[in-house]
C-alpha cells in the first residue's frame, strides 16, 4: 500500500467530516505514485490509527486550526515516517474530555506493525504525532 495515498485519503475524508478545521498536505502529491512510500501494512488498521490521532488533534484544537500531514518516504533506512500536526493556543484547557483510549489503539496498531508512535507537544503551540513504520 502507498502510505502517502491512504494518508491523503485520510486528509480528504477528515475535511469531508469536519468543516471546523483545515486539513492539508504538507508533501507532494507525487509520493502518492512513489514506491519508496509502499509498505506492507493492514490499510484498514493503518487507516484507523491515523483516524484516531487527527480526531484528537481536530479535539484539542480551536475551529479554524489547521491540522497538517506529512510524509517522508523512505531513505535508505527502511521505515516511511508519517505526522499529523496541528497548531492550538491552550490544546489542553478547550474543554474536551477522553479516557485516551483512541490513542491506545492508535499505539497497539502501530506497534502490532513494528513501528513506533510518538508525540511533541508545546503548550500554547500545538502537537505533533508522528508514526515510523517499516516498509
Amino acid at each position: 500500500t502507498n502510505l502517502a495515498a491512504l494518508v491523503g485519503e485520510v486528509c480528504e475524508e477528515s475535511q469531508m467530516i469536519d468543516a471546523a478545521h483545515a486539513y492539508r498536505l504538507a508533501f507532494d502529491t507525487a509520493f502518492a505514485s512513489d514506491p519508496r512510500c509502499d509498505a506492507s501494512v493492514d490499510v484498514a488498521l493503518v487507516k484507523q490509527a491515523l483516524r484516531v490521532i487527527v480526531q484528537n488533534a481536530a479535539k484539542y484544537s480551536s475551529a479554524g486550526t489547521t491540522v497538517t500531514f506529512g510524509i517522508t518516504p523512505d531513505a535508505g533506512m527502511g521505515t516511511i515516517d508519517i505526522s499529523v500536526e496541528d497548531r492550538a493556543d491552550n490544546a489542553r484547557d478547550a474543554g474536551a474530555q477522553g479516557s485516551g483510549l483512541g490513542l491506545a489503539i492508535a499505539k497497539w496498531i502501530v506497534d502490532s506493525h513494528g513501528g513506533v508512535i510518538g508525540v511533541t507537544s508545546v503548550e500554547g503551540v500545538g502537537s505533533r504525532f508522528s508514526i515510523r513504520l517499516p516498509r
